[in-house]
Parts: structure tokens; sequence; C-alpha cells
């Protein structure tokens, strides 16, 4: 049965127009002054722009280098009703990470709702494509939830990028109009040649003829075969697609497959890669950043981490990498399981080689290798840093500089030191040892080597990270170290100019000093049990005492 949508549209015209625009000032003309909009709630961080604009006289361009930035406005709905949200926003330059649509309903008790519309914060609850120098449009329509009363209307940029914003758009519109939507894959993405179409129509009943308004078609890249769906289940397979890009189209149809008038469709184009093959880690680390690889042999998951970007640390015989698979393509897999025909793309994000996934892997559980952490030194890590990133390695006997935090927090970084070398320790999130305290005696370190150099307040450079407490262990003294028989030092923390060093022979002792940088600031052989540390500053040292080939190592406090 044919529906008579054009008597809907005239209904609209003699009613309100085809809906009712709820933004005051949606094309941000109106500015009090050079960095202040008149008529929206948050706004700062944000200047009037006049030269470069999607349309009107006026845009509004981020200012300011650090932070999130806001434009927000409060607007009044209708439960149950529909609406289409609109943006326009230009990239200037940021690194993909750098805008999106932030909104959310709230209650008559101005209280988030439980039932949040994805729409309203990006494709897939992420960022929008940054299409760098082009103004782009981000579109969707949705039906508010039955307990909304308000909408937060909000756009983002965020630290370091250059965005400008111009004619925001929220439309109440005037009936339920038939939609439907794409939601993934997100534009220009890259895919596997199987591809898994998610999309939503909504206001329209999609059914065998008869049975409700209609159904849909789809076809790819207008090669003049358009496929009929007489059932909404939310996604589209695709599979063999060959390499390269294409286009897909979905367009909703009457029972008797003429297009709905005025037509309504959604399209997307993706870009199907073709993947070179490589047997083990260290031929994907060796590959091209932006090109695709399957890799065919089997990695260990050592750390996984499935509440921040689904990120996985994996390793085989011949190195690791870090999977940051923020689509969740991956679906299963924890630590100490295995994956194999991992196929995604070689990425890189502020120094750090990362294996971004396109599609699901095959899972191994529990994986059949076995993964023993690496003893390395905290000098193997400074000067060769690249051959350890992402593998599971351990230091040993180092002391953690607790001197600026007493306990692990986090993000929290901490100055390992052994002698004279040094390296940073990096706490992870949201881990068991988060809240305890930094041990003040040697300890043994296993972690993953990690980087993120910028200029960010967030950066770091380059750290090791331990996954759990069970990873931090007292260091246990060998046959040589800490076999000074009858060893005593004190006092400790030294509140004077003198150390006290005794043993049971008291033979001549070689003691040396290193500050928590790791520089050595005293050497000294000393014949009798007195160290005088009077050109020592208050702080947190590491003391080396040699003593007839055997030796200790302790952490010395200056007050």
């Amino acid at each position: 049965m044919k529906k008579i949508y054009i008597l809907l549209f005239a209904i609209m015209i003699t009613s309100l127009s085809f809906g009712q625009e709820l933004l005051t000032d949606g094309g941000l003309e109106n500015w009090t002054d050079a960095t202040t909009l008149a008529d929206w709630d948050t706004y700062g961080g944000y200047t009037q722009e006049t030269t470069d604009f999607h349309g009107g006289a006026n845009a509004a361009k981020r200012d300011a280098a650090s932070g999130t930035k806001k434009i927000s406005q409060m607007v009044n709905v209708v439960a149950g009703d529909n609406y289409t949200v609109s943006i326009w926003y230009k990239v200037i330059s940021g690194d993909d990470s750098d805008v999106r649509i932030w909104a959310k309903w709230k209650d008559a008790s101005d209280v988030y709702t439980a039932d949040q519309s994805p729409e309203l914060v990006g494709p897939n609850n992420s960022y929008l494509p940054s299409n760098t120098g082009a103004w782009t449009e981000y579109t969707a329509t949705l039906n508010a939830p039955a307990d909304a009363a308000t909408l937060k209307f909000e756009v983002r940029s965020y630290a370091g990028s250059v965005v400008i914003f111009d004619d925001l758009s929220f439309m109440h519109n005037a009936v339920a109009q038939p939609s439907i939507s794409i939601s993934s894959p997100a534009p220009n993405a890259d895919v596997s040649s199987n591809v898994t179409v998610a999309y939503t129509i909504s206001n329209f009943n999609v059914a065998t003829a008869g049975n409700g308004d209609g159904h849909f078609h789809w076809e790819l890249d207008a090669d003049g075969t358009s496929t009929p769906v007489f059932d909404n289940t939310g996604t589209l397979e695709l599979t063999g697609l060959t390499p390269g890009a294409h286009t897909l189209v979905l367009d909703l149809r009457h029972d008797d497959h003429s297009p709905l008038d005025p037509a309504i469709e959604a399209s997307v184009t993706f870009n199907v890669l073709a993947f070179t093959q490589v047997a083990d880690i260290a031929a994907l680390r060796a590959g091209t950043v932006g090109d695709a690889f399957e890799l065919t042999g089997e990695a260990f998951i050592n750390y996984a981490t499935p509440t921040y970007r689904n990120q996985k640390w994996i390793q085989d015989a011949t190195a690791g990498i870090l999977v940051d698979d923020t689509s969740s393509n991956i679906t299963a897999g924890d630590r100490g399981d295995g994956l194999s025909g991992i196929k995604g793309v070689l990425g890189e994000y502020k120094g750090m080689l990362q294996f971004i996934p396109s599609e699901d892997a095959t899972l191994v559980s529990p994986s059949t290798l076995t993964i023993t952490p690496e003893e390395v030194t905290l000098a193997d890590l400074t000067s060769n840093f690249d051959d350890y990133e992402a593998k599971l390695v351990k230091v040993v006997d180092v002391i953690l500089d607790n001197s600026v935090e007493a306990n692990f927090i986090n993000g929290g970084i901490y100055a390992m030191t052994n002698g004279g070398d040094t390296f940073n320790f990096r706490a992870n999130y949201g881990v068991n040892y988060i809240d305890t305290v930094v041990p003040t005696t040697g300890v043994d370190v296993v972690g993953l080597p990690n980087e993120k150099t910028g200029s960010g307040s967030s950066d770091y450079g380059v750290a090791l990270s331990a996954r759990d407490l069970a990873d931090i262990t007292e260091h246990t003294a060998s046959t040589i170290e800490n076999n000074i028989n009858g060893f005593a030092m004190y006092p400790n923390p030294v509140n004077g100019n003198v150390l006290n060093i005794t043993s049971s022979k008291n033979l001549d002792k070689n003691v040396q000093i290193f500050d928590i940088l790791g520089k050595q600031v005293y050497s000294k052989t000393i014949t009798g049990t007195t160290v005088n540390v009077s050109n020592l500053n208050a702080g947190v040292y590491l003391i080396k005492v040699e003593e007839a080939g055997n030796f200790v190592t302790r952490k010395l406090v200056v007050k």
C-alpha cells in the first residue's frame, strides 16, 4: 500500500513551515564583543570569526590552545516528539580528536535521563571526522525520550585544535517524519572486505507488502542493482568487497518499490583496505604508518583495558605493540588469551606505535604462547626504548621516588633509579596499586614501556607502567648484592652532618651517593665508619656501598 507522504508535507507547510528552530542565534551572528556570544549559556574559549564562516556573516573560532572548550544552550523539548540536530564545523588543524557534538536530554528535575540518544554525541559515540580545511555538516533526526523536558545542546573542541563552528540547529519537526540514517561505518572510514553496516529507521514500519509502511533498498556504487530489505534488524552485512572506495545508499520505498516523495535516503562512503600479510609483530612494527596489515600469527595479550578504548597490549616472540580499538571491533580477549588474524591499520600517536583493528580477530583462549618478562636495565630503556616499547619487561632493584607523592595516584610519574641510571615509572589508571604506598626500598618492577611525547599538559615522554600490584615486588638480594655481613646505616633519615656505616668486618668501604635523577653527588672510600653528608641538600638519595666485593644499596633521606 502506497502511503501519501505528499499530504503530510502539505500539512506541515500550512502549520509550522516544516518545524520550529529551537536554538536562539544558531547562526552565531549575535556577539556583544569579540569574545562574547550574546545568546548562548557557555561560549568561553571562542572568538568572533568574520572572514571564514559557513552562513551569515559570523562564526565562532576556538582561540584557546588547551582544555575542552564548549558552546552550549538549554532548550525546552516535548517528550516523544521528533527533532533534527545539525551543526557545521571546520577543522583547521588538529589530530583527529578535535571536535564532537555533546548534547544530552534532561528531565523535569534537570537530571540527565537514563535514555540518551547516541546520535547526540556523534557517530559511534566518538569524534566527528576532521575533513581538515573543509566545512562539514553533521546531522541526525531522532525522537525525544519519554521523560525528556529539556535538551542541553552542546558542541565541543579539544586541546591543540583550531576549529570553527557555524549554523548550529536543533529543529522541532512539525510531524514525525520517516527517516533513515547510517551510524557505521563512519564517513571515509577504513574497513575490511566484510563490512557490518549499522542503520536506524524511524517513523517508518518496515515489513512485507501490506503489513507496514513499506521497506528499504540498498545499492552499492550506483551499479544498478538495488536490493530490497523487508525487515528492520538495524544491521546489513556486505561481504567480499574489493579494495578501494565504495558508496552505499539506503532509501525508503513503498510496497510497490517506488521511492517516497520526497526521497528519504542515507549514504556513506568508506574505503576497503588492501591488507599486507605479516607473520609477526616485528614485521608489523617495521611497516609504514597508515598502511593496512593482517597479523597472521598468534599474539599473546599481556594486558587488556576494555573500559578505555578497548586497548590490548599484545606480544609474540619478536616484539610487542598496543592495539587501540576505539570502535570495539575486537569483541573478546583478556590477559592470558591469544589473538590471531588481526586486521587493521598501523598508526602512531605521540610517538607510540599502535595497531588499529578494522574487524574482529580469532580468539585463542588460553593462548598457546608463553611470555616471560625480559629483564632489562634502566639504561637499556633509555637508550633503546623502541626495541622494548609495548613488550613485557622487568627492571630489578630500583628505587621509586616518593618525595612528591607518598602514594600512587592515577597517571602519577615517579622517577626510578638504579645506581647512576634513571627512568620514569607511570602509574596506570584504576589499577589496584592506586592509593597504596610507594615502596621505600629496592623493588623489581614488571611493566609495559609506553610513550606520550608532546607539549600537552598530560604528555610524559617515555615511561614504564606496571599492570597491577603483583608487578611491583620487593627486590630479593642475590648472593653478592646486599650481602655485607652485619651492615648497618644510621641515622636514616639523617638530621645532621654525619651518616654512620658499620659492618661485621669494618673494612674500607667505597661509598657512592646518587640523587633522584641519577646524578652522582658523592663518591669516596672511607676507612672508618662515618660519611660527611653536610654538602647534601635535603631530599631523597640512593646510596651504594661496596666492601670486599660485596654490595648494599639503600635509600637515604637527608633532612
